[in-house]
């Protein structure tokens, strides 16, 4: 099954990376979580709400409302992070898995560019927002 992100409620998220300005970067972006140790090598498709560049080598990944997973790609995935591409893979075996290639394509000329190899998920915890001080 050929699976294309950019489409639908997807394409959002994906064409409006960091190069946008206003975007935060992937360093500000991951200081909202915290790396719980799990890891899984493989995420089912269907259970995946977004996938979002944060670099050309690190995606955020949501799954259902609350949970997300950082992959740091084996390999720079030149150009993922520019609003102007999509993330393009295939399913096999019905797993989105570790060293799974992902491509870039142009989203005008709709050429491949840049490719890389998924790593794995590395689950992240949302940090608690911080408390305001109470004013009397």
């Amino acid at each position: 099954m050929l699976r294309l992100l950019g489409l639908g409620a997807l394409s959002a998220a994906l064409l409006a990376g960091p190069a946008l300005a206003g975007k935060p970067d992937a360093e500000q972006r991951l200081a909202q979580f915290e790396k719980t140790g799990k890891t899984v090598t493989c995420l089912s498709p269907p259970m995946i709400d977004d996938i979002t560049p944060l670099s050309d080598t690190q995606f955020l990944v949501r799954v259902g409302v609350s949970q997300y997973y950082l992959n740091e790609t084996h390999g720079k995935c030149s150009g993922a992070a520019s609003s102007f591409n999509r993330l393009q893979y295939t399913i096999h075996g019905g797993m989105l898995c570790e060293n799974q290639i992902v491509t870039i394509v142009d989203n005008s000329t709709q050429m491949p560019g840049g490719a890389c190899a998924l790593g794995v998920f590395q689950e992240l915890k949302k940090k608690p927002a911080e408390e305001k001080p109470v004013q009397p």
